[in-house]
């Protein structure tokens, strides 16, 4: 099922922010490493870029620049009937990259996602919560 993607320029956060906090909120309480106040401002600033999938699906994407390369982070997404659209949002992830000069792109998220969108993994993060 096609679902229309679309990057949000940061002058329209403001206006879509309301939709897009709610569905956010769940993916960023459960990573726990900022809050959803963090992640606006960012994105008013132009630091992580907004994508809106369909009518109530998000993304949250930042460039991370190294001194020999630069690779967008998928750093959140949620929403509604995600296996349905992943692979629509992979394409377009891989045309903003290209565009934007990144060299790879980067998920964070289960583990279940690179066997659906053919991903290596390249290494394991783990966590000791004390």
């Amino acid at each position: 099922m096609f679902k229309m993607i679309q990057g949000i320029p940061a002058p329209k956060i403001e206006y879509i922010w309301p939709l897009a906090m709610p569905v956010l909120k769940r993916a960023v309480d459960i990573a726990g490493e900022e809050d959803l106040e963090n992640i606006k401002k960012d994105l008013l600033n132009r630091d992580r870029q907004l994508w809106m999938v369909g009518e109530n699906s998000y993304a949250v994407t930042s460039i991370q620049k190294y001194p020999q390369k630069k690779i967008l982070f998928i750093c959140y997404l949620a929403g509604e009937g995600i296996k349905e659209w992943i692979k629509e949002l992979d394409h377009c992830m891989t045309t903003f990259a290209k565009a934007t000069e990144c060299t790879a792109i980067r998920w964070q998220g289960r583990m279940g996602w690179s066997k659906i969108l053919n991903y290596d993994i390249r290494y394991v993060v783990m966590e000791k919560r004390i």
